[in-house]
């Protein structure tokens, strides 16, 4: 039976992987790698041969030995094709270059740590409901000063509309003036009274 290689490993796929980027890039593969291996270490170890011995009852009993090396050779089938597998995956997919946007994920990573529920319901709903409510006050101070800004306007165009009505009231009063002015003289002379009496004028 093969012995499964130590973890990092390099097969093919991870050389050629490892040789088609830069020192930075290398490093984050190496340590994908070791993860992965940990990782298929312990898939196959979740394949008892208590489970595998109830799919081959009658060869148990007849050989358990035997059934214990094809159970042993099976794990190992499994871990050599599923590393394999996620190996061509890296390789085909250029992982080793979508490795370096998990440090800029990581910059922009918020400080504080997310919410987890502490196990009091009304304790956790409050939390919830605080950053909304704290967010009240902003938004009353934003609609009250467009409030204002819209009451400002609205006073200006008052204000705008008495001065128009004004400077009309003050020209109507000239011209009235001018009117009552031009009638005075008209009534004071003597050629001009016969056509006012008379009307033509």
């Amino acid at each position: 039976m093969d012995s499964p290689p130590a973890e990092g490993a390099q097969g093919p796929q991870r050389m050629e992987a490892e040789a088609a980027v830069g020192a930075e890039e290398r490093e984050r593969l190496s340590e994908f790698w070791v993860a992965t291996d940990k990782l298929l270490e312990r898939i196959p170890a979740a394949l008892k041969l208590k489970h595998f011995a109830k799919s081959y009852p009658m060869v148990y009993a007849d050989n358990p030995e035997l059934l214990k090396k094809i159970h042993e050779n099976s794990k190992e089938h499994l871990r050599k094709a599923i590393k394999e597998e996620m190996d061509l995956i890296v390789l085909e997919e250029g992982l080793e270059k979508l490795l370096g946007s998990l440090d800029e994920l990581a910059k922009g990573a918020p400080v504080e740590p997310a919410w987890r529920p502490s196990g009091d319901p009304a304790s956790d709903v409050r939390a919830h409901l605080h950053k909304y409510l704290q967010q009240e006050p902003e938004f009353v101070r934003r609609s009250l000063q467009c409030c204002q800004r819209d009451t400002a306007a609205l006073a200006q165009r008052v204000l705008d509309g008495r001065q128009q009505i004004q400077a009309l009231q003050a020209n109507i009063a000239a011209k009235r003036a001018q009117w009552e002015e031009c009638y005075k003289i008209c009534q004071e002379a003597p050629c001009l009274q016969g056509a006012i009496s008379d009307g033509k004028i």
